[in-house]
């Protein structure tokens, strides 16, 4: 609308005697901000709770609920998490971010580290060849859609 303005004060100081028009418009540049929605601590308790503790596949996506809302995880960095990038004895996760390549240690809380721990010492499934912490349960595609359904 400004640079409307702008272009209009140019043509009546062309056309009239009348100058610097142009130059009280101002320059503002206004960038639209896009809000990104939180939830809050009882809809993240609610969400992280959801799945089916009853079933294999409702304590795997908890798992996965729990490390996403508490270290704030991509869902893809989730899925590609391996053994080795947990270090249970100084209570940390290390690993590289697949959209930036970053290298990113985060603290390992006890919730998402007994969580994490009861999926693979009880749930995992048996003859997993890979060092995967959430293979998924029902073939390698699922594994991301689960996630993204609660997400």
């Amino acid at each position: 609308m400004l640079t409307s303005v702008r272009v209009l004060c140019r043509f009546l100081e062309e056309a009239t005697d009348c100058s610097g028009l142009a130059r009280a418009v101002p320059r503002i540049v206004s960038r639209r901000v896009r809000h990104v929605s939180v939830l809050s601590v009882e809809k993240v308790v609610l969400l992280t709770n959801s799945p089916d503790p009853g079933k294999v596949v409702g304590r795997r996506d908890r798992a996965m609920l729990l490390l996403g809302a508490l270290t704030r995880l991509r869902p893809v960095d989730i899925v590609a998490l391996h053994l080795p990038d947990i270090d249970w004895r100084q209570g940390r996760i290390t690993l590289a971010q697949h959209k930036t390549d970053a290298v990113l240690t985060l603290p390992l809380l006890a919730d998402v580290g007994e969580v994490i721990a009861a999926y693979l010492l009880h749930d995992r499934p048996a003859g997993v060849n890979d060092d995967q912490c959430v293979p998924s349960c029902t073939g390698p595609a699922r594994c991301p859609r689960a996630f993204k359904r609660f997400v």
